[in-house]
């Protein structure tokens, strides 16, 4: 029996342990495994991360608790001004500890001569040593000063306990930093002599770039940042984009031409940066309010970063707009005094009571081997000098995505769009190999002829005047039938060409 035992054992031993051990999700924003979803720095992890702004201590590793050095942290602030070594003046730095091959050279001599930081002594920076909160705190003013920023804004210290500790050198930064809202103390703490940690860094440098980006507060976007992406998936295509798109027939694209699922987002009406919205791409947050613990509509304010207001209730023909808020999830409807957010079930009343991310249905799908297909932009009538707006959106929906298979569809009517050639150009020399110009192919006598159609005397007009031969169109802008699968062949016939079918 030990015999057996042994051999069984042996056996487990050979069985790779990545089988076992294999991560069911993940995010691709946020490749450090040191970094646990949800937690109070993640956020911040993955915003330095998306933003440039802070890296990892390795490509798997964020080194949260490792202590800030000197040289971390004016990298930091290099990073938000993109320095570069042409930025420098020509003059020799007068540190003898930091050399040109060094990879902070360049941020530190930028930090001196900016006056932004000083050295331990006049001929030493000292870029290991360990940053304090003191001195993190007194840096960010420096930084900011540098920026043009308001300083004077201070707070009164003294309802931390340890408040007496912070010197008096270290003061004004102290009491900016907690004015601003970049520190906020830890159980009735400043800590002004602990030695500050890259999670900590992260979190401030978060604020810090967020506040004077937008003008306000960082919004709660925890339970958006935990939406991660189901790995070892199958192939799956993922369409969004508006009526377009939502008309695209699934059944021709999933059964005849690739034999994969198909989930289409498409909905009518909607503006291109609706699609990213909904696909996680673009954030929307809720303005701070109570849900009732009844399915009474309670009035709801939704914007953007920026603080526009957006509303949902004019996203598309007729759509639902079932989304989770505050871990409540609920349908936005619009009135003619508003929108309104109605929960699908009764439950404890909640109190939204800061800026809060909307997580989407495609937030919470999102699958490692999903295609991407984009077919949007009719309904914002661009022109090919604007064309750069969608590029834009179309830019942020393609770097969301788990992985870089994606095909970007063409537009068709210029009746919809007078110039749609010119933004078609625009898109193809975007997007080169993944750009799909169906409306080339649409708009030739070869393309009638390949599907069975007798040319007829409006399609030779509308073809002249630039538009989809008549007997391919239902509508100004909508096809037939035969047009949606002539599309759905082309974008599956883009898919095969490009590899993306394992």
């Amino acid at each position: 029996m030990k015999k057996i035992i042994c051999i069984l054992l042996t056996v487990l031993m050979l069985i790779p342990f990545s089988i076992n051990a294999a991560t069911a999700e993940y995010d691709p924003a946020v490749p450090f495994s040191d970094a646990k979803v949800g937690a109070w720095y993640y956020s911040a992890v993955k915003y330095c991360k998306t933003n440039g702004l802070l890296n990892g201590m390795s490509d798997t590793a964020f080194g949260l608790n490792t202590t800030v050095s000197r040289a971390m942290f004016v990298q930091a602030l290099a990073n938000f001004e993109g320095v570069t070594a042409d930025m420098l003046k020509k003059e020799p730095t007068p540190f003898t500890d930091i050399k040109p091959d060094h990879w902070f050279y360049v941020a530190v001599e930028w930090a001196r001569q900016q006056g932004i930081v000083g050295g331990m002594t006049d001929t030493t920076f000292e870029p290991n040593g360990a940053l304090t909160r003191s001195q993190m705190a007194r840096l960010f003013c420096q930084y900011a000063k540098f920026k043009g920023l308001d300083t004077a804004k201070s707070a009164d210290l003294s309802s931390f306990s340890d408040a007496a500790k912070v010197q008096s050198w270290a003061k004004e930064g102290m009491e900016y930093c907690v004015a601003t809202g970049l520190f906020v103390g830890d159980g009735g703490k400043l800590d002004p002599n602990a030695k500050a940690t890259r999670a900590q860094l992260a979190v401030v440098l978060y604020k810090f770039d967020y506040q004077n980006k937008y003008g306000h507060a960082i919004p709660d976007s925890t339970a958006a940042d935990s939406c991660l992406v189901e790995a070892g998936t199958k192939n799956r295509v993922v369409i969004f984009g508006d009526s377009m798109a939502q008309r695209l027939e699934k059944d021709p694209l999933r059964s005849e031409y690739l034999k994969i699922p198909v989930q289409n987002y498409g909905i009518g009406g909607e503006m291109a940066e609706a699609g990213g919205f909904r696909q996680g791409s673009i954030a929307i947050y809720a303005e701070p309010m109570t849900i009732p613990a009844d399915k009474t509509p309670v009035a709801i304010t939704l914007v953007t970063d920026s603080g526009d207001e957006k509303d949902l209730g004019h996203f598309g023909d007729g759509v639902s707009n079932e989304f989770i808020i505050a871990g409540v999830k609920g349908k936005v409807t619009h009135g003619d005094d508003g929108a309104y957010f109605t929960r699908n079930t009764e439950g404890e009343a909640v109190e939204v009571t800061t800026r809060t991310r909307i997580i989407t249905p495609a937030m919470q799908d999102r699958r490692e081997n999903d295609i991407l297909v984009i077919w949007t932009g009719s309904n914002n009538r661009y022109s090919a000098s604007t064309a750069y707006k969608l590029v834009d959106t179309i830019n942020e929906m393609i770097k969301y995505h788990p992985n870089d298979e994606y095909v970007i569809v063409g537009l068709t009517s210029k009746d919809y769009m007078p110039e749609v050639d010119g933004v078609n150009d625009v898109l193809r020399e975007a997007y080169g190999e993944h750009f799909v110009d169906v409306r080339a192919y649409l708009m030739t006598e070869q393309c009638l002829i390949d599907n069975g159609i007798t040319p007829t005397e409006a399609d030779y007009d509308n073809m002249e005047k630039g538009e989809i031969p008549a007997s391919l169109l239902a509508d100004t802008i909508h096809g037939t039938a035969t047009f949606y699968d002539i599309v759905s062949k082309m974008i599956a016939d883009k898919i095969k060409e490009n590899g993306y079918l394992s």
